[in-house]
């Protein structure tokens, strides 16, 4: 599957309003209900056998590990609530954010007793998941909200569903809108596709898919056009310089930083060397050349851990047939170095004795003799017996 590069744009349009229709498309799991103790438990954050984990070693690792939220329900409706005005979600109580939010979306308190909300702290964003298509398409519509009497703006967008992923075509053409795209792409040549939705201004285009693979080649009407894996940008804020979370919901916009040499609040007339916060390397921050720049999609991801976990189960093994291929694979090897260690003369000698072994074959007269006793006694054997004497 190819990679591409990402397209630098903002998270409304990479989950804009469009994605909600998806989960009308999504054909919904019908899960039988198992008893408490046989139902899956999450062991994220847990350590194995009680012992302690090694830790995340460069930034971006720490990120990743930082970034990663509670189990969330599944097979709900997923929407991303991302502040304005430098409004910070870590001084935010969740109690809070919930009430307000639910006054802005018109929803009473009992239509949120199923309904989960989330704050991510690194991405500056809350997260709310609900399985009413009403309240998802009510928290669609909120704009603002009121906290500590004081309005702050918001952008409330959909995300895709679970167990979906997104591919990019490019060379459409701009006079196409989204829902022309929606009736050339979205159709039964193409059965896996869920939603389409054009990158900004761009003849490239983000198609959602279900499941977790992304088809090499796509129908856009009769058209078959070059289907790649998308990847997002990793966010770096250009006002404080922090990883994790975009400019646009930076909790603390007034802070200075040094794109080049990643320094807080740096001099006048500073000098620096290039360095990455991301990946370490020389080079500005999310530059061009940064192996860092673009995140590693949860595709290929899940495909690398399920490759490791295959490695490991065939390095483990049966202990019994482990230890058996083991002694033989040493005894051949001991028999190779044998016979490889053995020089041509030796191994005529060797054929001639076998041979001459073979020619006796009773057992009675060859037990118990040596090989110089067997050729004396041949050489006597072809003497002619002495005379004896006549009285």
């Amino acid at each position: 599957m190819e990679i591409v590069d990402g397209e630098a744009i903002s998270p409304e349009e990479a989950n804009g309003p469009g994605w909600i229709t998806a989960y009308n498309r999504k054909p919904s799991k019908s899960k039988a209900k198992q008893p408490q103790d046989a139902r899956p438990t999450s062991t994220r954050g847990r350590r194995r056998n009680g012992g302690r984990t090694t830790g995340p070693r460069g930034a971006y690792e720490r990120l990743v590990a930082t970034s990663r939220l509670p189990q969330l329900p599944r097979d709900t409706y997923r929407i991303i609530v991302r502040p304005r005005d430098s409004l910070n979600v870590a001084k935010i109580t969740p109690v809070q954010f919930e009430q307000s939010l639910a006054m802005a979306a018109a929803l009473a308190p009992q239509d949120l007793t199923e309904d989960s909300i989330c704050p991510d702290v690194t991405q500056n964003i809350f997260v709310v998941c609900t399985p009413s298509e009403r309240n998802a398409r009510a928290y669609t519509t909120v704009q603002q909200l009121r906290l500590r009497d004081t309005l702050y703006r918001v952008a409330v967008y959909p995300a895709p569903p679970d167990d979906t992923c997104k591919g990019v075509i490019r060379g459409i053409d701009l006079d196409l809108n989204d829902n022309q795209l929606r009736e050339l792409i979205v159709t039964k040549r193409n059965p896996s596709a869920l939603e389409v939705k054009r990158i900004k201004n761009t003849p490239a285009v983000t198609i959602l898919f279900q499941g977790m693979q992304v088809p090499n080649y796509v129908y856009c009407g009769a058209s078959i056009i070059r289907c790649t894996l998308f990847r997002r940008h990793a966010e770096v804020c250009y006002n404080c310089g922090s990883l994790g979370h975009r400019a646009d919901v930076c909790p603390s916009p007034n802070t200075t930083w040094c794109r080049t040499c990643g320094l807080k609040t740096p001099p006048e007339n500073h000098q620096c060397k290039p360095h990455c916060t991301l990946c370490g390397g020389p080079h500005p921050t999310s530059d061009k050349d940064c192996k860092r720049k673009f995140q590693v999609p949860y595709i290929v991801r899940q495909r690398r851990r399920r490759r490791r976990q295959r490695g490991r189960s065939r390095s483990r093994g049966p202990s019994g047939a482990s230890s058996r291929n083991s002694s033989a694979t040493s005894s051949t090897s001991a028999a190779s170095r044998r016979s490889r260690s053995v020089t041509p003369a030796a191994r005529r000698r060797s054929a001639l004795h076998s041979r001459s072994r073979s020619r006796g074959r009773s057992p009675s007269r060859q037990a118990g003799l040596t090989w110089a006793d067997r050729v004396q006694g041949k050489q006597q054997s072809q003497r002619s017996p002495p005379p004896t004497k006549q009285p």
